[in-house]
């Protein structure tokens, strides 16, 4: 998958929280202030509009550490990404065998 579309990874170390809480806090955020309570929902599409206009709101305030727009910076990140495949990643191997004939009998029958 890393290949097909050409991003590199970097892993965080086992046991090192540290590395990665600022993105565990973000998901901690959106769970406590969008699905707190738990929301009743009628209609997937119009709540999925409804969590993207908040989502809008939000990209206009700063950034906490760079002080810039979140949507400033969602720009630069858009400008710099690659473009995607024109074929989709296929997630699976498909293997055509031959049967051999082969019949499995219970024991006792």
């Amino acid at each position: 998958m890393r290949a097909h579309y050409g991003f590199s990874v970097r892993f965080c170390n086992p046991d090192s929280g540290h590395e990665k809480g600022n993105v565990e806090s973000k998901v901690g955020y959106t769970r406590r202030n969008l699905f707190v309570p738990e929301p009743e929902i009628d209609d997937v599409e119009a709540y999925n509009r409804e969590l993207l206009d908040l989502h809008v709101d939000k990209a206009s305030e700063a950034h906490y550490k760079k002080l810039l727009p979140i949507k400033e910076l969602f720009k630069a990140d858009r400008a710099a990404m690659l473009a995607l495949p024109r074929l989709p990643f296929d997630a699976v191997r498909y293997e055509y065998l031959k049967a051999d004939g082969y019949i499995y009998q219970h024991r006792g029958r």
